[in-house]
Order: C-alpha cells, then sequence, then structure tokens
C-alpha cells in the first residue's frame, strides 16, 4: 500500500481535492487487505483540509468509526490512528451520531497512547483519537513505510474482531424499543387521520377529484404519499404513478390500467372498477393468497403496499414500499427470488418469512415499527446510493426522498421577533442540501442548541455557500424584479453610458448548475474507473453487467452495450435542455445522462429570502409566482417557463431548488401578504419556546419570567407579537446583559407594538403592581396642573405621564424589578 499512499500525500501536498483516484487505487491495488471493506478518503469538504485523511470501515456511513490514516501536514507525520469520531453530525445523508453502535474497547486503548499526547501539545483535530503506529514524511514520501501493509492488516484484525452483529434481526433487536417509544403514537395518528378521511367502507364514494385532484392537500394520493410518511415512505413522483392522474382536461391513466380495464370506455368507468378491485384487494389479501389474488393485478408498488400498511396493520407484511429499495435489502440477505420480481408486495413477503424464521418472535411486535427499522438498516448497512426508478416507474431516489420529507419546496418559517426564525434558517437549509429526514432534521434542531454544535453547523452551511448550493437576500421595501429576477443597469464605458441587461439573484442562482463543470465531473469519474453498466441500468446480463463505461479519444462516454455505444456532450446537453437526440439506441444513451442528471446536476439548492414580507411580492416575483409551483418547476410532468421580458429568453426554475422565506409576523401579519404568495407556499410558524431558555440569575427564572410577558402581550394585543426566547438565549446570562436586553430591545419593541401606550406597557412588565417605584421599568409622573394659566379646562390634562426609568439608580439594574414581573 505504500505507494498509494505516497500518491495519496502527494495529492494532498498539491491541495487536490478529488479522490476518487486514491480510493480506487487503494480498492484495485489492495483488495488482499481491504477486502470487503469500504475505502473513504477525504482532502478537504470543499477547502484544502490541513489534515487529510482516508479510513478503511465497514460501510460508508461509518467511515470514523475504522482505522485511518491522519496526514498532519504541518508535523510531516502520518498516524495511523482509530477512535477518530469526532462528535458531530455526519453530513453526507448517512447516520447521525446516534446511530453509531461501535466503540473500541478499553484493552485496546490502554496499549496506546492519544494523539494529543503523542505530540505533547494541543492539535488542530482528532487529538483524543489513539496512536497505532507513526509514519515520518520527507519530500511528500512516508520514508518508514515497509510495514503499512502489516500494521493496517493488524489493525483491520482487531477492528473486525470487535465490531457488534451487523444482522438485520439484531439492529431490528437492538433498536426496537427505541423506535417504539418516539414513533408509535406517530404512525398510529398518520393512520387514524388518513382512515378517518377515507373509510374503508366508503371507498366507492370518492371521486376522481378526491383521488388525486392537483393541489388538493387532502386527496388519498396525496395522504398516502406525503401525510402517512412515517407508517412507511415512499413517494408517487410523477402523476402517472397515481394510476388515475389529472391532466388539463380531466383525468387520464396509464397504460397498463387502461389494458386491464379496457372492456370500460371512459375514465369514470375504470375508476369505478378500479375501486372495486381496490375495496376487494385491501379486504381480502393475505400473505398465502397474494399471488393467486385476481384483482388489481397492476404494478402500483406504492399504492398498493401502503394501503395494505394503512388499512390492514393485522397483516404482518415486513418490507418496503419501492422494488428498488426491497430488491436492496432482499440481494444484501442473499434470498432468492420467489415469484413476481417485480412487485414489491411480493420481494416483502419473501423478507417477511425469512425474518419469521430467523426471529419467530418478531410476529408480536408492531409491524409499523419493523419496517421503520428496515428502512434505517438499509440506509445504514446497505448501499444507500440509488439513481434509478422503480420497475413501474415509482421515483425512488434516495436523496430526493430524504429532501422531500425535509421540508416542502417552498417554505416560510414565520413568528414573532426573537423565534430564531433567521437562526433556523441556516439549519433547514443545511438539512435540505444533505438529505436530511424530518427525525434527523428534528434531531439536528435539538443539537444546535449547543454553541459548538451551532458552529459546525454554520461552517457547513459556510461550505455550502461556497459551492453555490446556499444563497441568502433580504427583501426591502425598495427591492424590485431587477434585483430579483433580471434587469438594465447603466455602465460607464469609454465614458458612455450603455445600458446592460444583468441577471438578479435569483435568476442567476438557478442557472448557476453549471452543465460543464459537473460534466467534467461525470467523465473523470469514469476515467477512473467507478462506474459500471449495472449501476445505470440495473440489468442482470453477466455479459455486460460489471463491465466499466469507458472514455474514448475524443473524450466521449462509451457504454459497454452491444458494439459499444457513445454519449457525445453534444447529445447530453440536448437531453438536457429536451431536444430530440437522433440515434437508434436512443432508451441507452438517455438511461447515462439521467444517471448524470441524478448524481451529478440534481442535488438540492437552497434560496433564502430573509424578511420576505418586507418586500412587494408582486414587483419582486413577477410571473415567478407562477413558475415556483412544485408541478410548474423544470422536469415535472407540468413544466412551465416564460419569456423574461427584457432578455426575451425562457426561464423556468429547477426542480431540486428550494425557496425558504423568514417572516417576522409582528411587521406585517400573513393575513395580509399577497394571496398568491401565501398558496404556493407552506408555512411553519416558530412561536418563542421560553423552556428552551436555562439562564437563571439571582434566583430570577428567565424562562418563567418570559412566560409572564408574553401571556400579557397575548391578551392586550395578540400572540403574533409575543416577544421571542432568542433574545434571552444565553448560558452566560448576567445581570448586566438582562438590563442591556431589556433598554435596547424589550421596550423598544413594547413601544412600537403598544404606540406608546406606556399603561399597557406597565401592565405587561408588571409594573402596576410594584409598590416600590424605584423598581418599576415604566415610572408615572403626576402632572402638574397649575403649569396652565387660569380659563384653561384642567380636565383635559391627564394626570400623569410616563418615563422609563432609566437612571443610574433605575428599575434595569435591580435584579427585583425582573423578579416582580413573574
Amino acid at each position: 500500500m505504500i505507494n498509494e499512499i505516497n500518491r495519496f500525500i502527494e495529492l494532498a501536498k498539491e491541495g487536490n481535492l478529488k479522490t476518487k483516484e486514491i480510493t480506487n487505487l487503494i480498492k484495485n491495488n489492495n483488495s488482499d487487505i481491504v477486502g470487503n471493506f469500504h475505502v473513504t478518503v477525504s482532502f478537504g469538504a470543499g477547502n484544502v483540509a490541513n489534515i487529510p485523511w482516508f479510513s478503511i470501515s465497514r460501510n460508508p456511513g461509518y467511515k470514523e468509526d475504522g482505522p485511518v490514516f491522519l496526514y498532519y501536514k504541518n508535523k510531516e507525520k502520518l498516524i495511523l490512528s482509530y477512535g477518530v469520531k469526532e462528535e458531530t453530525t455526519t453530513w453526507d445523508n448517512q447516520i447521525i451520531d446516534s446511530k453509531y453502535d461501535f466503540k473500541w474497547n478499553d484493552e485496546t486503548k490502554e496499549n496506546h497512547q492519544t494523539i494529543q499526547d503523542y505530540f505533547g501539545e494541543v492539535v488542530e483535530r482528532y487529538g483524543n483519537s489513539y496512536v497505532f503506529k507513526v509514519y515520518d514524511i520527507s519530500n511528500s514520501r512516508v520514508i518508514n513505510g515497509d510495514s503499512i501493509d502489516t500494521d493496517l492488516t493488524e489493525m483491520l484484525t482487531i477492528y473486525k474482531n470487535q465490531l457488534p452483529d451487523s444482522s438485520i434481526v439484531a439492529f431490528i433487536k437492538a433498536n426496537y424499543n427505541e423506535y417504539k417509544t418516539r414513533l408509535a403514537a406517530t404512525i398510529q395518528g398518520e393512520r387514524d387521520a388518513f382512515i378517518d378521511k377515507f373509510p374503508l367502507g366508503q371507498l366507492s364514494n370518492m371521486t376522481l377529484d378526491d383521488y388525486s385532484k392537483n393541489g388538493n392537500r387532502e386527496s388519498f394520493t396525496y395522504l398516502i404519499e406525503w401525510k402517512t410518511q412515517n407508517v412507511c415512505s415512499g413517494n408517487l413522483g410523477i402523476n402517472q404513478n397515481k394510476l388515475f392522474y389529472p391532466t388539463e382536461n380531466g383525468y387520464d391513466v396509464t397504460g397498463p390500467v387502461s389494458v386491464l380495464y379496457s372492456n370500460f370506455n371512459t375514465v369514470e368507468d375504470k375508476f369505478i372498477k378500479f375501486k372495486e378491485e381496490l375495496y376487494e384487494f385491501i379486504n381480502t389479501i393475505s400473505l398465502d393468497n397474494y399471488e393467486t389474488l385476481n384483482v388489481l393485478k397492476i404494478n402500483s408498488n406504492i399504492i398498493k403496499f401502503k394501503l395494505v400498511r394503512l388499512y390492514r396493520p393485522d397483516i404482518n407484511l415486513y418490507g418496503l414500499p419501492s422494488l428498488t429499495e426491497i430488491n436492496k435489502v432482499t440481494s444484501h440477505l442473499d434470498l432468492e427470488a420467489a415469484g413476481r420480481n417485480d412487485d414489491s408486495i411480493n420481494r416483502s413477503i419473501v423478507l417477511t418469512n425469512y425474518l419469521i424464521d430467523q426471529y419467530p418472535e418478531i410476529v408480536d411486535l408492531n409491524t409499523d415499527i419493523i419496517n421503520q427499522l428496515i428502512w434505517d438498516y438499509k440506509t445504514q448497512y446497505i448501499d444507500v446510493t440509488d439513481s434509478g426508478q422503480d420497475s413501474n416507474g415509482d421515483n425512488h431516489q434516495e436523496g430526493e426522498k430524504a429532501m422531500i420529507k425535509t421540508v416542502d419546496k417552498n417554505l416560510i418559517l414565520f413568528g414573532p421577533p426573537g423565534t430564531g426564525k433567521t437562526y433556523n434558517s441556516k439549519i433547514y437549509a443545511v438539512a435540505i442540501c444533505d438529505g436530511l429526514n424530518r427525525e434527523e432534521l428534528k434531531e439536528l434542531k435539538k443539537k444546535a442548541s449547543d454553541p459548538d454544535e451551532y458552529e459546525k453547523i454554520t461552517k457547513r452551511y459556510d461550505e455550502l455557500v461556497l459551492q453555490n448550493r446556499i444563497k441568502f437576500t433580504t427583501f426591502h421595501q425598495s427591492y424590485g424584479y431587477e434585483e430579483f429576477i433580471e434587469g438594465i443597469y447603466p455602465e460607464v464605458k469609454n465614458d458612455k453610458v450603455i445600458y446592460k441587461k444583468t441577471d438578479g439573484v435569483f435568476k442567476e442562482f438557478c442557472n448557476g448548475q453549471v452543465f460543464d463543470s459537473h460534466w467534467d465531473s461525470f467523465v473523470a469519474d469514469i476515467s477512473a474507473g467507478t462506474l459500471k453498466w449495472s449501476d445505470i441500468s440495473n440489468t442482470e446480463d453477466e455479459r455486460t453487467k460489471d463491465k466499466l463505461l469507458t472514455i474514448n479519444e475524443n473524450n466521449n462516454i462509451v457504454i459497454p452495450y452491444g458494439s459499444g455505444l457513445t454519449l457525445t456532450k453534444e447529445n447530453a446537453i440536448k437531453f438536457n435542455s429536451g431536444e430530440e437526440v437522433d440515434n437508434t439506441q436512443k432508451a441507452s444513451l438517455e438511461m447515462v445522462f439521467n444517471y448524470f442528471k441524478n448524481n451529478y446536476m440534481d442535488k438540492p439548492r437552497v434560496f433564502i429570502i430573509d424578511e420576505i414580507n418586507r418586500g412587494n411580492i408582486s414587483k419582486i416575483f413577477g410571473e415567478l409566482i407562477t413558475l415556483i409551483e412544485d408541478t410548474k418547476r423544470k422536469g415535472e410532468k407540468e413544466e412551465m417557463s416564460v419569456i423574461l421580458p427584457y432578455t426575451k429568453l425562457p426561464f423556468s426554475v429547477p426542480t431540486n431548488v428550494y425557496l425558504l422565506g423568514t417572516m417576522n409576523t409582528a411587521d406585517r401579519s400573513i393575513a395580509l401578504m399577497d394571496t398568491a404568495l401565501r398558496r404556493r407556499f407552506a408555512f411553519e410558524e416558530m412561536m418563542p419556546e421560553p423552556e428552551l431558555i436555562e439562564a437563571e440569575i439571582d434566583g430570577l427564572n428567565i424562562s418563567e419570567m418570559l412566560k409572564a410577558i408574553n401571556k400579557r402581550i397575548e391578551v392586550l394585543y395578540d400572540r403574533e407579537h409575543t416577544i421571542g426566547h432568542a433574545f434571552f438565549m444565553d448560558k452566560e446570562l448576567t445581570l448586566e446583559k438582562l438590563s442591556h436586553i431589556f433598554r435596547n430591545k424589550i421596550i423598544p419593541l413594547l413601544q412600537e407594538y403598544f404606540y406608546e401606550d406606556y399603561e399597557k406597557i406597565q401592565w405587561v412588565l408588571g409594573d402596576n403592581a410594584k409598590t416600590d417605584d424605584s423598581l418599576k421599568f415604566i415610572k408615572e409622573i403626576e402632572n402638574d396642573k397649575s403649569l396652565f394659566k387660569k380659563g384653561f379646562n384642567d380636565d383635559f390634562i391627564p394626570k400623569y405621564r410616563y418615563e422609563i426609568n432609566d437612571g443610574e439608580d433605575g428599575a434595569f439594574s435591580k435584579i427585583e424589578s425582573y423578579k416582580q414581573i413573574i
């Protein structure tokens, strides 16, 4: 392995961020040592790392728990280490810290010192990891590396002997109770809500609009796809996967449905027959009769599987709705094919029989929880990269599934001041870009309350900004269409003013998915020998499935199919723009292009709009209001584009671009927002959470103080003008800091809310009940009526005027002033 390590050091010295070359060199040239373990190489995530590394571990998602070579460049040392895992979230659609189930035993650690102890000083990173062997570097080469192969073999042997049981049954047993506690009530709630909306006995009354009308978030297929994700995940993708789907002129059916019900002339008649079969299918299905059940004989994996789980929880069907995903599991377990290979229920029955055979007691457990565990087992222990589709067209690209489960494509975080909307926008943006699901997003938000963890999130956010995957802007009253989409701006050239067409920030962001750079990365990876034909086509053909795609002398992609097909960059550009490609083997070329598109071009990207309600929405968005709808995005069934007014060029919004807005409800109510915008965005409320405040000052419970203030504001004004917890989120909050917060933030807010009605501000702060005037934040001063000359009607003079008690010995500097708020 010495040659590969020297190449690794050489590239690390150069600041090369491409890792595929080293990964493949190590795997291909050292298979006798590495075996089935995974190799992960890192030169830095977007920036050159000071400590490049490569690991050899049981799974890509566990890249930090196996042996790791760490290259400390500034010390010219290469260290073979272990125990490297830092307390941080994994940012590659893999697991988070709580999923790690491996720790090096104490006996192993007793024999080795930490890296920090070895250097005798604090090191930049990984200082608490353990040193197995140290190698000296000179002139970019290891000078004492003769024993590297032996050292690594010994390290991997220790690693293998300490690995826990990674079988699916062991995973279920280890995690069942925790999953049940966390998810059982949520799952049952989703099932109850679905059945309440669509009782089984009432299916015959369901209309086509009830079934799949666009924009109807209470429709049968919408609930199956989006509101029962915890029962079991599975998105339908394009409209046709609903079997009966809306069109501009009504409804249509897929080809297989049309054939199945060919005796019925109209779509409505076909739908009536479909409902009859659906009802019979749900009522009569069992694991024993599924193959012979003579109804609903059509590939509709997601719909059929999810309806079994929703209506028939009594059936112990262990598996996944997606054919692609369940096949990964059965293949991993070496289960023989049985019956129909194109049906996820059949494949799940195969898995069910296997699990019952291995673990008979499983039949007494909650089937929904088992299926959640099967999904997570697949994610953690099996290949997590899925670039294709189910055989029946069900779209199940893993990254997209995870994104959809996180948030809507257009989302606004709204709430009163100080509730962490901008703060949370970073967390949401990172979660979207890294494909975290809702549970992982919740975990990330929980962790973010720790300043160190939030710093890591911010670091990841900054990396994504540099990669042009996140963009941030703020709306204001002067913001316009020209800044957001496109406009004409003056420019002085040779002492003359010329007017230049300029892209706005959002159009620039949408068009920022530079085709050339993505294509070059794809070609480079193929050149490194990373892509097999079976990765593209899911073929079982032994003659071609393991053959690699290659690059010819013209830098075109050669596909190992037939006599050797060639995909040129020009044809890829045509596929990308929707132009016709004239080739008899177009289908195979398009498969390669789709792989490229899914894995290189379609990563999620987030455009954040802070204070979205402060701008003139109609003026800023213009025709974009139509284009941002989910179904109108580029690549969707109802894709739309518009001709922009300045450049006269077509423009559409990519489907992988997320719009994330923040909105302060104290500035402007949602009710006053542009109706068109409200209809196209989902809204997530962020209200004050006083319970998150841990600070206490001299017996003053800050959380209880804020609760008291907000309850009074709700009565006197409304809940949209309460005060957020973020103002007080300081673990080292002192009386001096609290005084600053009240003087400069809380009092000005209350003055704005109540239009300087100081009597109400007194009520909010409890000043009206304080007997000691020096403790009042707002003190009243009795007016002197003698100031006015005789003949003046002093009935018009109020008894008191008010002023803020902000003197040197005023209320703000006394802890008792705050205690008496409660």
